[in-house]
C-alpha cells in the first residue's frame, strides 16, 4: 500500500481557483549537430553528382567507340564497293566467266511505239522523249562520228 505524504517545505500549496499556463518548452537543435548534418547532406549531394557523371562520361566514351567502329566499317566498305566498281576487276570477273571484249558496236534503232509502249508502261512520259523523234543513243553516235573516237 502507498501513502501520498505532501511536504509543505517542497511543494508550494496549489491555487484552487484555476489552472496555471506553463509555456511550452522549445527544442533546439544544437547548431553543430545541423552543421553536421548540412555537411552530411552536401557530401551525400557531391558523392552522388559524381557518381552519375560518371556514369555518363562512360556512356559518352561508348559511343564515341561506336562512331569510330562504323565509320572505320564504312571506309571499309566504301574502299571494297570501290574495288568492286574498279575496271580492272570488272575486267577480270568478265575473263573468269569466259567474256571477251566486243570488237565491234552495232546500234539498233528501237521504233518510236516500242519506246511509246515502254515509256508508258513505266508510267513517266518526259515532254521531250514524246515530241522528239530522236533517240539519245542518235545523239550518241552523232556525237562519237564527230569526235572520230570508236566506242
Amino acid at each position: 500500500m502507498a501513502l501520498a505524504f505532501r511536504l509543505a517545505s517542497v511543494l508550494p500549496e496549489r491555487d484552487s481557483t484555476g489552472l496555471t499556463l506553463v509555456p511550452r518548452r522549445v527544442r533546439r537543435l544544437p547548431l553543430p549537430v545541423a552543421m553536421v548534418a548540412v555537411v552530411v547532406v552536401c557530401m551525400f549531394t557531391v558523392v552522388s553528382l559524381t557518381t552519375h557523371m560518371a556514369g555518363q562520361q562512360l556512356r559518352i566514351d561508348r559511343l564515341n567507340s561506336d562512331i569510330i567502329r562504323a565509320r572505320n566499317n564504312f571506309d571499309k566498305l566504301r574502299a571494297e564497293r570501290a574495288r568492286f566498281q574498279s575496271p580492272q576487276y570488272l575486267t577480270e570477273k568478265a575473263k573468269a566467266m569466259g567474256m571477251v571484249p566486243g570488237t565491234q558496236t552495232k546500234m539498233v534503232e528501237v521504233p518510236v511505239d516500242v519506246a511509246v509502249l515502254v515509256a508508258s508502261g513505266v508510267g513517266k512520259v518526259d515532254s521531250d522523249v514524246a515530241d522528239s523523234k530522236e533517240s539519245p543513243l542518235d545523239q550518241f553516235g552523232r556525237m562519237k562520228q564527230s569526235g572520230g573516237a570508236t566506242p
